[in-house]
């Protein structure tokens, strides 16, 4: 096995085994790691338009709860949504207390954001379906439409799927 694919084997190990049980410390963000999936970028622009809607009605909300289709976030997702004075979680080791989601070690305000059904439709246009969730019945689902434009995906189109 190739050198670089050893590590970013071990990389990806080291996270899975780190990602499966809740801890008091924030999931760890790994160095970057090339080759992987562009839909991890267009993932990272969904939860980040996501996030922003969320803080903009809850602006208390400095936990992220992060779900992905395919389970656990990748090294990659991690690190594209690092770096914003947020705190990562995954949505297991988040907690409803009474009308909002809390991060239970801190009890900080949290949002849970989701992404799914993220499909490469044509070169350079993608589809996905998103939401966050800041209590038990206050959310919002979103049908996102992405373009790659000037080196990144840019949400150019967005459709509201559901409300609670």
């Amino acid at each position: 096995m190739k050198r670089e694919h050893w590590s970013t084997a071990c990389l990806v190990a080291t996270l899975v085994v780190s990602l499966v049980s809740c801890r008091e410390e924030p999931l760890p963000v790994p160095p970057q790691v090339a080759g992987e999936t562009d839909l991890d970028e267009v993932r990272a622009a969904v939860l980040l338009r996501l996030h922003a809607e969320a803080v903009r009605i809850a602006p208390s909300v400095k936990v992220m709860c992060v779900a992905v289709e395919q389970g656990e976030a990748s090294a990659r997702l991690l690190t594209r949504l690092s770096g914003r004075g947020l705190t990562l979680r995954k949505p297991s080791c988040c907690a409803v207390r009474g009308r909002r989601i809390v991060d239970p070690f801190s009890g900080a305000d949290a949002v849970t954001v989701g992404v799914s059904r993220v499909t490469l439709v044509a070169p350079g246009e993608a589809l996905a379906e998103g939401g966050y969730e800041l209590g038990p019945l206050d959310g919002r689902g979103t049908a996102y439409r992405l373009e790659f434009r000037w080196g990144r995906w840019e949400i150019v189109e967005e459709r509201e799927t559901w409300v609670s």
